[in-house]
């Protein structure tokens, strides 16, 4: 299978035959799990926590909204009552 590269701006779009890849950079601090994610909210000064694929991150809203406007509906997690629930993106 071959694989053609392309550099436009600031994503990376990798080609091979029947699939293509975007990637694409995001302002945010990873994390090692949901729980981690939504207990740096408290003394941080990011809006919300999201995963991403197995990936847990914080966002500020802006970025947030960036990352829809472009496609990506991340899942957003938040603490309730005590317990960590998840909120599926919006299809």
């Amino acid at each position: 299978m071959s694989e053609t590269i392309t550099q436009k701006g600031d994503a990376t779009i990798s080609q091979k035959a029947t699939q293509r890849m975007k990637l694409i950079e995001i302002e945010a601090t990873e994390h090692d799990s949901a729980s981690d994610a939504v207990q740096w909210l408290s003394c941080s000064g990011d809006d919300h926590a999201i995963s991403i694929g197995d990936r847990y991150f914080t966002v500020k809203k802006a970025e947030l909204d960036r990352l829809e406007r472009l496609g990506i509906v991340p899942t957003t997690w938040h603490n309730h009552k005590g317990q960590l629930v998840s909120v599926p993106g919006r299809c």
